[in-house]
């Protein structure tokens, strides 16, 4: 499975107290291409207790790219579903839970199993810039 260049693997090394992890997604080094990419996975089960993220560069797609991030294989829009590219520009933030169009509800905190896998996913249309970093406060389970 393909993972941001600065993916993190949070793992044994990690102790028992609240951690937070930056982890940057950059087209220039990561590519656009539609598809799921990995920003972290845990080594040991993990409570995810927030997430924020934001667009250093603003963004831009040739289409109508949308941008959905959550747990690999089992929620993949969990902590954000379907950001359109026109709203990712320089400087904005979004956090958990961000669903366009829908009321919020709460999804954190949650548990992130060993070997658990948080993902951003580019739909619809190929990104051609940006640069968005993401942001998780955790801690062992």
């Amino acid at each position: 499975m393909t993972a941001v260049a600065n993916w993190k693997n949070i793992g044994s090394d990690f102790s028992n107290e609240q951690q937070i992890v930056r982890v940057l997604y950059d087209f220039a080094v990561d590519g656009g291409a539609t598809g799921v990419l990995n920003l972290l996975t845990a080594e040991g089960a993990l409570i995810v207790k927030d997430f924020h993220a934001v667009v250093k560069t603003a963004c831009t797609s040739g289409g109508s790219m949308v941008l959905d991030v959550g747990i690999v294989t089992t929620d993949t829009d969990r902590l954000c579903d379907g950001i359109a590219v026109a709203t990712l520009v320089a400087n904005y933030t979004f956090e958990a839970p961000y669903v366009e169009g829908t009321p919020n509800t709460r999804v954190l905190p949650f548990h992130l199993p060993d070997n658990g896998v948080l993902a951003m996913e580019i739909k619809t249309a190929d990104l051609t810039a940006g640069k968005i970093e993401f942001v998780f406060t955790i801690m062992k389970a």
